[in-house]
Formats: C-alpha cells, sequence, structure tokens
C-alpha cells in the first residue's frame, strides 16, 4: 500500500510534487546532508549569537542551522529577527532557551511553499511542531552567561566554543612548559613524542579556529586524549590511569572536561622544590639542600618580585648574578668569579612554570665545573647588587 501525505491550504490541495519543488530548504539540506552521522538523529551544525547583546539580557541569533529529531533539517534564513529580551529580575539563576517551530504555508509569485516560522522561549511551548531546548545561559548581575548545554554537535562552529579555544590555547602554553621543565627532565623518550603531540594539537587547533565548520569536536578531542594518555603512562602510579570517552551526545562537556584533567595535570605536576637564597649582609646565601636536590637533573633560578617593589622594576641583568659556593667564594684566589652560567627561558612559559605569582624571570642553571663545586658544597652565594632588594632568589629543580 502507497501512503502519501497530504495538506491543504485555503482549499487548495498540495500534493507532494508541489511540496518537494517548493521546500525552501532543499537545497540547504543538500550542501549540509554529510555533516549528520548514521548514528545520530539530531545535531547542530552550526549555533551563533551575538555575545555583546547578552550583556543587555537579549538573545539575538546571528546564525542557526540543525537537525532535529526524525534528521529534520532547520535553518535560520535570517529573513526576520530572531531574538528574545530576557527579563533580568528572573527569580532562576537557569535560563533555558527553546526553539519553537511551526510549519506555514506562504504564496510568493503564485507558488505554494512550506515555510519553517522559527521563535524563542524560555519554556516548552506545545502549540509547535517542534519546541526543544538548544543552549542554557545563567544570569549575572544582569547579564547573561553561557553555559554548557549538551547537544550534539556536527562542527566547532558553536558561540561556545570561544571560551573552549582559549582554554585549549592556554593548554598548549601549559604543555609545552610541562614538558620543557618537568616531563623531559625524567622521561626523555616519552617527552620526546609528546613534543610532537603539542605541535600537532597546535596545528590543530590554528585551522580549527579558522574553519570551524570544517572541524569537529573528536577531532580535537582525540588529540588531547593522546597527550593526556601519554603523560598518564609515563607518571609513577600507573594504578591511577583516568579514563575519559568522547559522547556525541556530550561533546562540549566532554572537551571541557578532558581540558580540564589535562590542566590540572600539569599544574600538580609543576616545579615544586625550592630552596631560598637568604640575605645575610650583603651576601645572599642558599644552603642546606635536601636530599631531592642532589639527584635532580634539572636546576633553574627563579626570580620573584617582591609585593613592595615598585609595579615597573623589572629584573633585567643577569650578569649581575654571579653565583659560586660559600668556599670558592671565600677562597678567592682559585675563584674566578665568573659563576654558573644562566641560560635565558622563553618569556612565554614563565607563567605556567610554577604556582607561584609575580614571577619575573627564569633562568636555567648550566651544569659545568661550578655547578659541580656548589653540589660539592650543597651552597651556593652571590653578592647583593643595586636592585637586588626588589626580589627574592630561588634555586629550583626537578
Amino acid at each position: 500500500m502507497f501512503l502519501e501525505r497530504i495538506y491543504w491550504e485555503d482549499g487548495l490541495r498540495l500534493d507532494s510534487d508541489i511540496l518537494d519543488k517548493s521546500n525552501l530548504s532543499v537545497l540547504e539540506r543538500l550542501s549540509t546532508a554529510s555533516y549528520l552521522p548514521a548514528n545520530l538523529n539530531k545535531g547542530i551544525v552550526s549555533f551563533d549569537l551575538d555575545v555583546e547583546s547578552l550583556q543587555t539580557g537579549l538573545i539575538l541569533i546571528k546564525d542557526l542551522k540543525l537537525y532535529l529529531d526524525e534528521k529534520n533539517f532547520v535553518f535560520y534564513d535570517k529573513s526576520y529577527p530572531l531574538s528574545l529580551q530576557i527579563m533580568t529580575d528572573k527569580l532562576s539563576d537557569e535560563i533555558p532557551l527553546f526553539l519553537n517551530i511551526r510549519e506555514k504555508v506562504i504564496e510568493k509569485n503564485g507558488i505554494k511553499y512550506i515555510y519553517n516560522q522559527l521563535s524563542l522561549s524560555l519554556e516548552h511551548s506545545y502549540g509547535f511542531k517542534h519546541s526543544i531546548q538548544i543552549a542554557l545561559f545563567r544570569l549575572d548581575r544582569g547579564r547573561l552567561v553561557p553555559e554548557i548545554y549538551d547537544f550534539p554537535l556536527l562542527t566547532l562552529n558553536h558561540y561556545y566554543l570561544g571560551d573552549i579555544f582559549v582554554k585549549l590555547n592556554r593548554t598548549v602554553s601549559e604543555l609545552k612548559s610541562f614538558n620543557r621543565f618537568v616531563f623531559s627532565a625524567s622521561r626523555s623518550y616519552a617527552s620526546i613524542l609528546l613534543v610532537f603531540l603539542i605541535n600537532k594539537l597546535e596545528r590543530e587547533l590554528k585551522f580549527a579556529e579558522s574553519n570551524r565548520a570544517n572541524s569537529s569536536p573528536k577531532q580535537i578531542f582525540d588529540l588531547i586524549d593522546d597527550i593526556y594518555s601519554l603523560i598518564q603512562l609515563n607518571l609513577d602510579k600507573v594504578e591511577e590511569l583516568d579514563s575519559i570517552e568522547f559522547d556525541f551526545q556530550k561533546p562540549l562537556t566532554k572537551l571541557n572536561l578532558l581540558a580540564d584533567r589535562l590542566l590540572t595535570l600539569c599544574e600538580y605536576r609543576k616545579i615544586n622544590n625550592f630552596i631560598r637564597f637568604e640575605l645575610h649582609g650583603k651576601k645572599y646565601i642558599c644552603e642546606s639542600f635536601p636530599e631531592e636536590f642532589f639527584v635532580a637533573t634539572r636546576y633553574y633560578l627563579f626570580l620573584k618580585r617582591k609585593a613592595t617593589a615598585p609595579a615597573n622594576v623589572r629584573f633585567e641583568n643577569k650578569n649581575a648574578l654571579r653565583i659560586t659556593s660559600i668556599s670558592r667564594n671565600k677562597n678567592i684566589v682559585a675563584l674566578s668569579l665568573s659563576g654558573v652560567k644562566l641560560v635565558d627561558v622563553e618569556c612565554s612559559m614563565i607563567n605556567f612554570t610554577t604556582r607561584f605569582d609575580n614571577i619575573d624571570a627564569i633562568y636555567e642553571i648550566q651544569k659545568g665545573s661550578e655547578w659541580d663545586f656548589i653540589l660539592a658544597d650543597s651552597s651556593a652565594v652571590f653578592t647583593a647588587f643595586e636592585g637586588s632588594e626588589n626580589f627574592d632568589f630561588f634555586i629550583a629543580f626537578s
């Protein structure tokens, strides 16, 4: 038996041939048909809104393309404003956003068209063909703040991805610092692979930000997961492995969660072993090294600007730091006074190396004969210089 859907409008029968020819979304369906995987019956292709309007409580849709249940494709054609003004005195902190769809039949140039009329509301509306939640916000001092709302996401062309991209780019910087100062010191072979994965993630993020419609959340998730798994597998306690699986129904939550876990892992493993130089007269002295100091593989000199120092003070003269052992400092006959060699560390990594605030400079201590004397003597010393009173000095090791 053959069943045919029949529409009537003002006494005019609209048969299937007319409907197929008149549907305004046919071309749009064809251009985006490949976005929807076989295992999903709905998903957002693109969703953008005016972020600045949220400051005044106005939700203004700029772009919207999505599949609804039963794979019905819906898009906002921008022929009319699609917006909703939120009263900022609402009692509820969470504000859901629903997309309502009503089918209308319109006539243009003597031809009947089936047209999806879109509108927005704060709750489910039963008088529409479709009414589905697509976003979530919260009120913060009179302005709307986007929250994660899980809806299958087929591309990275989504307004909330702006915040996630900021976090992911920060993650790349954290990873570079983590690998440079911590991971490479104890896991040299794994560190080489980590460098490759970090560079690959950085390239993919740059491409994804400029080509959001051609990138998917799972593509970025898999790259981050490879890095997360590599670091976990090379930790001391392998039994604490934690696995996060991608969920097509919750792409934003899973991507955000994995980025947070990776950031936490890097922060937990930052350099946290420090020995402070104490001022004695005109000498800064660091001694009584712990046992861990002598088995470390990397050593650094940290300069932390004091809270009482002027805001415009910067340390720019590493040649003033002539660090030697105490015994070498006393035996001036055998001392060249050149001190250990300090190698500059890339400025972009300073903020991601330690939990300290106000770090002004970091130098890696290059091993050599002078450093051997410091290890043998279990002490380090340098002479105070002009401006040194504005800083605290530490030897860090990992």
